[in-house]
């Protein structure tokens, strides 16, 4: 089966998306392996759109942005998140004898979707 890596969104967790993706994992389960990966940062929960991590689940982002020097904006935590997927795609590598075909991402997971695929474009396989 092809395999897909999906990313959730800032404040959610792999499960909490592998719960709102499980009709189409049902609609694709001989065809497609997915694969739900947890944002390296936990963060605070806060309610977004009706979704709230079930205890004890903790709510966790790619991401945060900090204040840097000169009140500059600074992303942290990026480049443990393209380490993560780097980690699980060399994983299904050795699992499967392939890496992930597709990565599917929702929100702040899709943002890191896109750089991912962007830097892999660009400067080939991720560190």
């Amino acid at each position: 089966p092809l395999s897909v890596v999906c990313l959730h969104g800032f404040g959610m967790s792999a499960s909490t998306m592998a719960h709102q993706m499980r009709r189409a994992r049902e609609a694709l389960s001989g065809d497609v392996r997915f694969t739900f990966l947890d944002g390296p940062l936990t963060v605070e929960a806060r309610p977004l759109a009706g979704v709230v991590p079930s205890p004890p689940e903790s709510p966790r982002a790619w991401w945060t942005v900090a204040r840097g020097s000169g009140g500059a904006r600074v992303l942290q935590g990026v480049a443990d998140s393209l380490r993560v997927i780097c980690a699980a795609d060399a994983a299904e590598r050795a699992a499967h004898g392939s890496g992930f075909a597709g990565i599917v991402g929702f929100s702040q997971g899709a943002a890191l979707a896109h750089l991912a695929c962007s830097l892999r474009r660009d400067e080939g396989p991720l560190p």
